[in-house]
């Protein structure tokens, strides 16, 4: 009979920062083993049919165990630098029931960026080691507490997406350097509302006693899109 045995550890392993996402993490273990890319690193995954392309969106799982062996840290604190981070602040769940420990595809839709990977090029130039935190995939604060500018989600020189899975979190693979962009700032009333949207994420504020922090965001959502709505008819009407 033929017995699976677990994967040993990868030789050199990244700790983690403080707020550092998943996908930085890999990444920066992928660099410290040398590997061409962080593929690399998730390539010995099993092959579930349903792992998300994304590493900052794994739920638990067999994929998040096989990582976790890999980097020896024990799953629930992969889990934790994941999106699923968030879930009791935005999945809504009934009045007087549990509060939801996982991200579902809709609120992981909503609320975060899946197909980028921005960053803070202040943060990446400050950085003694460049990487990425969790908090930039959010798309509710789309700011930088720290530097009060917007993220950059395009590499300005060759216009193209900044995906996770790139080998350098401070560069773009053309070549183009993150941290010597200059972002685009915002306006003091801008950065306050930022972090206050980014305190009621964390669980430490809630905006109205009488709704959860789930209600607030979805609430707030809804009238966003009708103020899109409204604007986009007033420019086609114009």
């Amino acid at each position: 009979m033929t017995v699976c045995q677990a994967p040993r550890p990868l030789p050199a392993r990244a700790a983690p920062f403080s707020g550092e996402s998943l996908a930085s993490l890999v990444r920066r273990s992928a660099d410290a083993m040398g590997y061409e890319s962080p593929e690399r690193v998730l390539s010995s995954l099993p092959d579930t049919g349903d792992t998300p392309a994304h590493v900052n969106l794994f739920p638990p799982g067999p994929s998040l165990d096989r990582l976790a062996q890999l980097l020896r840290r024990p799953p629930e604190d992969l889990l934790a630098m994941t999106v699923h981070r968030f879930a009791e602040q935005l999945v809504l769940a009934p009045r007087g029931s549990p509060c939801h420990g996982l991200c579902d595809s809709k609120t992981i839709l909503k609320y975060f960026v899946t197909s980028t990977s921005p960053v803070c090029p202040r943060c990446l130039a400050e950085d003694s080691l460049p990487y990425e935190r969790l908090a930039w995939s959010s798309r509710a604060v789309p700011v930088c507490l720290s530097h009060g500018c917007l993220f950059l989600w395009r590499c300005p020189a060759c216009q193209r997406p900044l995906r996770w899975d790139r080998q350098d979190v401070s560069r773009c693979p053309c070549g183009q350097p993150l941290g010597d962009i200059e972002p685009q700032a915002v306006s003091s009333d801008g950065l306050r509302l930022a972090k206050q949207v980014h305190q009621t994420l964390l669980g430490d504020a809630q905006p109205l006693p009488e709704m959860s922090a789930a209600a607030c965001f979805w609430w707030s959502d809804r009238l966003a899109a009708a103020i899109r709505r409204k604007h986009s008819h007033s420019i086609s009407v114009q």
